[in-house]
């Protein structure tokens, strides 16, 4: 209730480290988001790409021109980017069934877990949020597949608010492949510039060609 905009345009820099390596990755975008269900991430740094997602679907072009389109829950990495869609209570309930885990205290913060439940296969599978009662922020979350096994962990390790917005700044988590099984560990440290509220987006903007 507190991320009050339509819109939001941003320069975003992400410094990931991945894997047992720790190797580095930069990647630099532009990211659009229109309420209540457009997201766009074009993508310049390390290599051109462009990633909407809207309708429930995540269509991505490729550097080599090609277009493919997955389900939201099929790529659990889109877990914090389909969090910050989530705007209003009305919103949730119309989306998820939602349940209450428990509350507990940690390091004299009271936290709420809730477990939300889709409605449809057009927003991710079920989740787990863990919430912190007193600013009401998400400090970490869990994506689960249709069994209900972890696909990924993701931890708010800092929040900022830029503009009245708040945005993760620092995450850590990790994602599982079952495919082979493995398991990646990774850190991002998110910066953000030129951040434009409530100015219009053309729809136009959300066609992927």
């Amino acid at each position: 209730e507190k991320q009050n905009y339509q819109t939001l345009q941003a320069d975003v820099v992400v410094e990931t480290s991945a894997g047992i390596s720790g190797q580095k990755i930069v990647q630099e975008y532009r990211y659009f988001v229109k309420r209540p269900d457009r997201m766009k991430m074009e993508i310049f740094k390390p290599f051109r790409q462009t990633v909407v997602m809207k309708d429930g679907v995540v269509s991505i072009k490729m550097p080599d021109g090609k277009i493919q389109k997955h389900k939201i829950s099929e790529l659990p990495g889109m877990g914090n980017i389909q969090t910050q869609r989530l705007y209003s209570i009305e919103y949730i309930k119309e989306q998820y069934d939602i349940s209450k885990i428990h509350d507990y205290v940690k390091e004299e913060k009271t936290y709420i877990e809730i477990k939300l439940v889709p409605k449809s296969e057009s927003v991710l599978p079920t989740m787990i949020m863990e919430i912190e009662k007193l600013t009401c922020l998400v400090e970490k979350q869990k994506v689960l597949n249709e069994e209900e096994i972890i696909m990924s962990e993701s931890i708010n390790r800092k929040i900022e608010n830029i503009n009245g917005i708040f945005v993760p700044s620092i995450i850590e988590g990790y994602t599982v492949s079952h495919k082979k099984p493995q398991t990646i560990q990774f850190k991002s440290k998110m910066f953000y510039n030129n951040i434009k509220i409530n100015q219009k987006i053309d729809e136009n903007e959300f066609a992927i060609k």
